[in-house]
């Protein structure tokens, strides 16, 4: 599938006479501009065929007039300053960027921007977020407050497209050496910015906002909020792991975060107990988010392609993502609270779960005290280490992977959630084993 939306971006040096043409054309009527476009255009070959071109009625005359961030259309005042801003740059050593934001029709029209029959285009709606895109731009490359830039809806191809033109009349960019060793202004832009800017323009031409709300409900409302207190520990099925992951965790309390990087062995056993609590709890949320991720990845599909990057699989595993990281961060805040209610003594688990029986054997008396978990926790490490606890992980992940192939695989709503979640297992294991001092 070819992308709905191509973004292309080029710069010409300040010596260039494209740059010359540029700001000739500035205050030109919007017949003239049209007619000498490839004196400036640094798209000619892709842009200017004649073939393409058809009459230009009233309607295309209106629509390909320069716009700028505040001016839907400038006046003759307006194209002067415009013009003299242009010729300062040019003078100062700007580059002057030609970006060109290009729709495939279909796609426009499929999603109620334009009209193949009688060529209307929704023009507020393409100025805004071509105003949206360059912001996006400017400000992933630290120039929204020294550049200046124009732009205009062209209709004088098949792929209706906007042209915009960005300088800057006090160069802040680096300077670079050439290979002659002349010095000249950074022209290449981030590929950061490229990327954010076709997000920008993908999130923001169709209204997304009801699906987005939708998504955002279902995980932050529904699943996360919704959660029952303690459910972990009063729910059998999954008191065991937590405790698994409990009892292995740093004694650092600060690193009890999802993102942390010392959680980085623990988040598949983490993401295997959001599943539990999600399948016991939540399927048909979960079945409605993924009913809405596959009609926005549909959708994103149409605007990026189906190239190698597949980015419109971007936003599902984003959004998955923050899924489980919001879910992991109220498991382990669960597990601290957990943990400082049961040293208080406000939590009494059962000895089946929480003790050790004493040995017949023992040496000691029949009434020693057993301590529990959480005291054992504490000094777990002493003698052992780094070691030691590496050990305990071990253990507690092979645990969670003969509980995964054993009893578990049936409960998950989908074979690719339940491949994902044994694959994230096998991994950590495999960390664990390169991470284990000798």
């Amino acid at each position: 599938m070819s992308p709905g939306v191509l973004l292309l971006c080029k710069f010409v040096r300040p010596e260039s006479k494209k740059f010359n043409s540029y700001i000739e054309y500035i205050d030109r009527d919007k017949a003239v501009r049209n007619a000498n476009f490839k004196k400036f255009s640094a798209y000619n070959d892709y842009m200017d065929n004649p073939e393409k071109q058809r009459e230009f009625n009233a309607e295309s005359d209106k629509t390909s007039a320069l716009f700028t961030e505040k001016s839907d259309r400038l006046t003759k005042e307006q194209k002067a300053i415009l013009k003299e801003r242009f010729a300062t740059a040019q003078n100062n050593g700007s580059p002057l960027w030609q970006d060109v934001i290009s729709f495939r029709n279909d796609w426009l029209e499929q999603n109620g921007l334009y009209d193949s029959k009688t060529h209307w285009l929704n023009e507020k709606q393409i100025r805004m977020v071509t105003r949206q895109a360059v912001r996006t731009r400017l400000n992933n490359e630290e120039m929204y407050n020294s550049a200046v830039w124009a732009a205009s809806i062209h209709y004088n191809t098949d792929n209706i497209h906007i042209h915009i033109a960005v300088v800057e009349p006090n160069p802040t960019r680096k300077l670079v050496r050439n290979k002659d060793g002349t010095a000249e202004r950074r022209g290449k832009l981030k590929q950061s910015t490229l990327d954010k800017m076709k997000s920008t323009v993908a999130n923001r031409i169709v209204d997304r906002s009801e699906t987005y709300n939708r998504m955002n409900k279902i995980i932050r409302e529904n699943i996360i909020a919704a959660r029952p207190r303690d459910v972990f520990i009063k729910d059998h099925k999954m008191q065991q792991v937590f405790m698994d992951i409990y009892k292995v965790l740093p004694s650092d309390k600060r690193q009890w975060k999802y993102g942390m990087n010392a959680m980085k062995k623990l988040r598949p056993s983490i993401n295997y107990l959001s599943r539990m609590y999600i399948d016991c709890y939540h399927a048909k949320d979960f079945h409605d988010l993924q009913l809405e991720l596959d009609k926005e990845q549909a959708y994103l599909k149409s605007v990026y392609g189906s190239g190698k990057k597949e980015k419109y699989m971007d936003y599902r595993k984003n959004k998955m993502q923050d899924l489980y990281t919001r879910l992991g961060n109220s498991i382990l805040t669960e597990m601290r609270n957990f943990d400082r209610r049961s040293k208080a003594g406000l939590y009494v688990p059962p000895q089946s779960q929480w003790q050790k029986a004493p040995s017949q054997n023992a040496k000691s008396p029949a009434n020693k005290e057993v301590r529990p978990m959480h005291y054992r926790k504490t000094n777990r490490f002493r003698g052992g280490g780094r070691l030691r606890q590496n050990y305990e992980l071990d253990k507690s992940l092979r645990s969670l992977k003969r509980a995964i192939n054993a009893d578990c695989k049936d409960s998950f709503q989908n074979e690719r959630a339940y491949s994902e979640m044994l694959y994230d297992t096998q991994i950590a294991e495999k960390e664990l084993e390169n991470d284990i001092p000798i």
